[in-house]
């Protein structure tokens, strides 16, 4: 799997993106002019988002997660944040 950046950057998500968006959507039984008005955005926005066609910024993104009742970690399918624990100093515990 292709690792998902940050569309505020010009990098493109992966299409697993809109899917779990309109997944989420319909899982929770919501229509797109709902999610829009919870999310504070147009229908078109959601629209666009689902077909792959605009991305959310970071602050709209944690709203969508939000309003779909999931983390934004799941909406972009990034495993690895949910896998990495905090790493040690090398210096932490050396005696010496």
């Amino acid at each position: 799997m292709v690792p998902l950046m940050c569309a505020c950057y010009g990098s493109p998500m992966s299409s697993t993106f809109q899917t779990r968006i309109r997944e989420a959507r319909t899982v929770n039984k919501m229509t797109v002019t709902e999610l829009a008005f919870r999310c504070s955005v147009s229908e078109q926005t959601i629209r666009s988002w689902e077909n792959g066609r605009m991305y959310p910024r970071l602050k709209t993104l944690v709203r969508l997660a939000g309003a779909l009742g999931t983390t934004v970690g799941t909406l972009v399918g990034d495993k690895e944040i949910a896998r990495e624990e905090p790493s040690e100093s090398p210096e932490k515990g050396n005696d010496g």
